[in-house]
């Protein structure tokens, strides 16, 4: 090298610029083979053997960089730097039964929308799609409906199902709407067993009322629906729901409704032997009074005049047959007065005592109609 001549060293193993890479590729195709390892040193830098380490090891740290990536998670078509700094979705103003000042809900805020629709694309799982929008899932519309109601509503079993998916916490599943309902009772009332247990089992509460104090278990007995009753009761005999189920259940079974019934008294109303069946195996009390004026299930069954219901009561479910209501009357006083010559035969039957008197003193034979009386009264002795 000429003395004149200045040559730019660098340290060995720096990265080499793209002219000095390509002049030393020149020379090697034209050069003798190497003589060693070294021989392509030109003090641009390492050997090309220590350039490809270097090249995959700086390759390993992009790629491992790249997974710790966090991606922007505001809007994709922000306008201006103030919109873009907003979260992806804004829930709407909390309401007295919008728990949505849970913190739970505030995981919705750190979901990529961007990750989402790249997940809904590969998956064609639309829950992807509904993860960063969760806040709103407890959004109502002018009659207090969610979107979870109003899928009930119309029968949108894959839209329930979705959505409860990406609910953030249970207690999306236990808004109120402006009728005091929840999606629970409106499963019951439209009769959908499916959804009642999807419900239930994703933690739904069992023991919420709506406006008349109806539990979803007296709504599902009013209407005869035994699916929907068998769906509510049924973390009582499987073990693998939650604890806190079992003992929301086992409080409801006697539970009265604001006009004083339990869910048995309106399963009698209906005439349901399956329900009353259902509700008796599980710890239903058969005893209990109603509120309003003392009856039993027995009391109201005899009123109804169903032999079936009322022998199904006294020799299966073991009913006390001669309970009293709160003017001390028996189911027999009211077999007796209302001239039902099968039911006061039937009661007789099973033990029920013709003489026993109520509050004025009248005793069933002494209230009876004229087909009845003949029956109750006892045979004179012939002494």
């Amino acid at each position: 090298m000429a003395s004149g001549e200045h040559r730019n060293l660098v340290r060995r193993g720096a990265p080499m610029i793209p002219e000095h890479r390509a002049a030393l590729l020149e020379k090697c195709h034209k050069s003798e083979p190497p003589q060693g390892k070294d021989f392509y040193d030109s003090g641009f830098g390492g050997s090309l053997e220590e350039e490809a380490d270097i090249f995959e090891r700086e390759q390993d740290k992009l790629v491992e960089a790249t997974r710790e990536i966090t991606l922007d998670e505001s809007p994709i078509y922000g306008l201006d730097k103030k919109e873009t700094e907003q979260p992806p979705c804004t829930p709407p103003p909390q309401m007295e039964s919008d728990p949505i000042s849970d913190p739970e809900i505030s995981q919705s805020q750190s979901i990529s929308p961007h990750n989402c629709v790249l997940s809904y694309a590969a998956g064609n799982d639309v829950r992807c799609l509904l993860a960063p929008m969760r806040g709103l899932l407890f959004a109502q519309d002018e009659d207090g409906d969610t979107a979870l109601h109003l899928a009930i509503i119309h029968t949108n079993v894959q839209a329930v199902e979705n959505i409860v998916a990406a609910a953030p916490s249970t207690k999306a599943l236990d808004i109120f709407n402006y009728l005091r309902q929840t999606p629970l009772h409106l499963a019951t009332i439209t009769k959908q067993s499916n959804i009642v247990r999807g419900l239930i089992a994703s933690g739904a509460s069992v023991d919420l009322v709506d406006r008349n104090g109806k539990t979803a278990l007296h709504l599902a007995c009013e209407r005869g629906d035994i699916d929907s009753v068998r769906e509510i009761i049924r973390p009582l005999s499987d073990k693998a729901y939650n604890p806190k189920t079992r003992e929301e259940i086992s409080s409801i079974l006697n539970t009265r409704n604001y006009d004083g019934f339990t869910a048995l008294h309106v399963a009698v109303f209906s005439n349901s032997i399956d329900i009353v069946s259902a509700l008796t195996n599980v710890g239903a009390d058969i005893n209990v009074p109603d509120c309003g004026s003392g009856k039993t299930a027995l009391h109201h069954a005899v009123e109804t005049n169903n032999l079936r219901l009322v022998s199904y009561l006294l020799f299966q479910c073991n009913a006390c047959v001669d309970a009293e209501t709160f003017d001390e009357c028996t189911p027999l006083h009211f077999a007796a007065g209302r001239g039902m010559e099968s039911m006061a035969a039937l009661l007789l039957a099973a033990g029920a005592d013709p003489t026993l008197p109520n509050r004025t003193g009248a005793t069933p034979l002494d209230e009876a109609a004229d087909n009845v009386r003949p029956m109750l009264q006892l045979p004179e002795s012939p002494f």
